[in-house]
């Protein structure tokens, strides 16, 4: 009988690619469906905010590339790269967080 294998017994490696793989694809059919939902004018409202999810998607990956390899490094118990991944986790949330605030006027 073959042994099951979590996420955590395969190569980070492997663990990434089928993670930026599918969600490359979701990303991919949300932005389809908004162009394919323009050609009904009643329905572009629904088209354009799928249009803006579909980026979004796209532009979170990296950001969840990047807490995958946190979480993993943690239960590794790889304590350096785990820091290391979360260094750059606050970097990014820093950095949206002053985009946000800059293009708001808050600061």
């Amino acid at each position: 009988m073959r042994k099951r294998h979590s996420a955590y017994d395969r190569p980070i490696e492997c663990v990434l690619a089928v993670t930026l793989r599918n969600g490359t694809a979701i990303a991919f059919l949300i932005l389809a469906a908004s162009l394919a939902l323009q050609v009904f004018p009643a329905l572009r409202a629904i088209s354009e905010w799928l249009g803006k999810a579909g980026v979004v998607a796209f532009i979170s990956l990296p950001i969840l590339r990047v807490s995958i390899m946190a979480v993993i490094f943690s239960v590794n118990r790889d304590a350096i790269f785990a820091a290391i991944s979360a260094t750059v986790l606050v970097v990014i949330g820093l950095g949206a967080a002053l985009s946000v605030a800059l293009a708001n006027d808050i600061l």
